[in-house]
């Protein structure tokens, strides 16, 4: 077959530019419209989100202490954390999880740590292909700031949900030392593991602007831990100019569409 012509080929960019600029409004309703139907008087909003995917290394965890860290867009003074088993193949078992205020490597800001529960326990079995929110957590979060959010997974996890290029150092200590200031014998991982999102509650915050694209927007060819992803540099001008809004990096790329992600 001949190759299209090139007024072709460009009307096909365009409409699916369009596409993915609906796609991007439509996720936007959808993230709206879950956050009122919760509390119509003060919104949910995503701060900071990860597509997961499953993990086919055969990595496992088991008796560890994972501390993730997320570069946060949009601030609050309430704040809650989903944690999926998307694509377990067995129960996950999460206890003692804390959030704070990161300072620098795997260090925590002392006294902003807090502990997180789930309908009103300190841990929880998430059940294979689902996902859990936590309860509200008195936390202050700060915009556009490091959060460390640390999760004790004390029995064998099987394998990961997980998103594979998150550019950000996160690390990993044997036994339970989520409560820690700083952890010690650590390794360090470039991926997200079991944690998908970060929302907030605040006046200021009404809504997330969802990116969708290909590994460029996870940060691809950007250096690791310096934030310099396009999502970020769209979040930084959104929290300028117009505070209200948020952003919510999303990624379809490798098996992960947007379809997948609104359902």
């Amino acid at each position: 077959m001949g190759r299209a012509p090139r007024h072709t080929r460009q009307h096909t960019a365009l409409l699916s530019g369009h596409y993915e600029t609906l796609a991007a409004i439509i996720l936007f309703a959808v993230f709206l419209s879950c956050a009122a139907a919760q509390d119509p008087g003060l919104l949910w909003t995503g701060t900071w989100s990860a597509a997961p995917v499953r993990d086919d290394t055969g990595r496992e965890f088991d008796n560890q202490t994972l501390r993730q860290i997320v570069h946060t867009s949009a601030g609050g003074h309430l704040a809650r954390i989903h944690i999926s088993n998307r694509f377990g193949s067995r129960p996950l078992t999460v206890e003692d999880v804390h959030i704070a205020q990161r300072s620098t490597g795997s260090s925590i800001v002392a006294g902003t740590d807090r502990r997180v529960q789930f309908a009103g326990r300190p841990s929880v079995i998430v059940q294979p292909g689902t996902t859990v929110v936590s309860d509200l957590i008195k936390f202050q979060v700060p915009r556009l700031a490091d959060v460390a959010i640390s999760i004790y997974l004390p029995k064998p996890t099987g394998l990961a949900t997980y998103h594979p290029s998150g550019f950000q150092t996160s690390y990993v200590a044997v036994g339970d030392v989520s409560g820690s200031t700083s952890l010690s014998g650590v390794t360090t991982t470039l991926s997200y593991y079991f944690l998908i999102n970060l929302d907030v509650q605040d006046r200021t915050a009404l809504g997330s602007v969802v990116t969708l694209g290909a590994s460029i927007t996870d940060g691809y060819a950007s250096t690791a831990d310096t934030n310099r992803r396009w999502p970020n540099d769209l979040g930084e001008r959104y929290v300028k100019y117009r505070s209200s809004f948020s952003w919510i990096r999303g990624k379809r790329h490798g098996g992960v569409s947007s379809c997948q992600e609104a359902k």
